[in-house]
């Protein structure tokens, strides 16, 4: 058995979640297994030699303070808190050598603390459904030529949004509360022991109808659409031996203004920067587990409408031949 499908095993680092829990910013950009540096918002991505794929990924958020639209940045107060734990159940099939589907549905559990008051909710967060296509495979004997892959899919508004939640701290948000379509691409090259990695993804929430706001009718329904969102991740792993593999990478998200009637809403686009870092131990051809941790630190500067959080995510990921 070649041991090629464990170097290229993206083990899920749920920053993941977001897949929507929204490690940072809004939910769906954050799904990705970013540290392996696979991109997308399937927390499974096969291998060459791999038919299908089984995942979980489990991602705690702590959020420490707010950075304003103008960078500015505000600790959270005395006794407030907010954290969440976002646990991805992750599924990949292949339908065909250059061509696998993936599926990601995402539960949330956050938790607040504010002054006399502590707050809890769990429910299910926005699923993903994406399908990839491999282009050119990572061939050893072709020195200049990447594995590149071009992927794309959508995002289901299944979880409790601010329009249908009547919680008014938003405990219980754990999704947009409208369809998300993405696409991307990515690229990768083994130069033993490194392997480099770029991924780009692109994502544009479609419009909807408010009629509805914290569960109440709104008085005069109005169109309202999330900003697009472009994502960057740039990754190095280091291949330890058969069994081991460390990753660095930076990841950068540009959130453009959200629109309502057609005209934009002030103060509403955004900006994160981040670095991200993750250890993966592939056990044998089949099953991998992964840690891994994800923190705006040392861009800082860079923030803009964006919580300021710490994310720590573990994984495990079965595949079958």
């Amino acid at each position: 058995m070649s041991s090629k499908p464990r170097f290229e095993r993206p083990v899920a680092s749920p920053a993941v979640l977001a897949l929507l829990g929204a490690a940072f910013a809004t939910a769906g950009a954050q799904a990705s297994p970013c540290c392996a540096g696979s991109g997308g918002q399937s927390i499974c991505v096969l291998p060459s030699e791999q038919r299908y794929q089984l995942g979980l990924a489990t991602s705690y958020r702590e959020v420490q303070g707010h950075f304003d639209p103008y960078g500015e940045y505000s600790a959270n107060p005395k006794g407030v808190s907010s954290r969440s734990v976002t646990t991805v159940v992750g599924a990949a099939y292949r339908v065909r050598e250059d061509l696998q589907a993936g599926l990601s549905v995402p539960t949330v559990s956050s938790y607040q603390s504010l002054p006399g008051k502590s707050l809890s909710a769990t429910g299910l967060g926005d699923p993903a459904l994406e399908g990839r296509y491999t282009l050119l495979e990572d061939l050893s004997f072709l020195k200049y030529q990447p594995q590149l892959s071009f992927y794309g899919g959508l995002r289901f508004p299944l979880g409790k949004s601010v329009y249908d939640s009547t919680d008014p701290y938003g405990a219980n948000v754990f999704g947009d509360g409208a369809y998300t379509a993405h696409a991307g691409l990515n690229a990768s090259k083994i130069y033993y022991p490194l392997k480099p990695a770029l991924d780009a993804a692109y994502f544009h929430p479609f419009p909807r109808t408010v009629d509805r706001m914290r569960g109440a009718a709104v008085a005069t329904p109005y169109s309202f659409q999330n900003g697009d969102r472009l994502q960057l991740l740039e990754s190095a792993t280091l291949l330890l031996g058969d069994h081991f593999s460390g990753t660095a990478g930076l990841k950068q998200l540009w959130i453009f203004q959200s629109r309502r009637n057609g005209n934009a809403v002030d103060g509403s686009a955004g900006r994160l920067f981040s670095t991200l870092a993750s250890l993966n131990y592939f056990h044998d051809a089949s099953w991998s587990f992964g840690l891994s941790h994800e923190t705006a630190f040392p861009f800082y500067q860079y923030e803009a409408s964006q919580a300021d959080a710490r994310v720590f995510s573990m994984s495990v990921v079965y595949g079958g031949f």
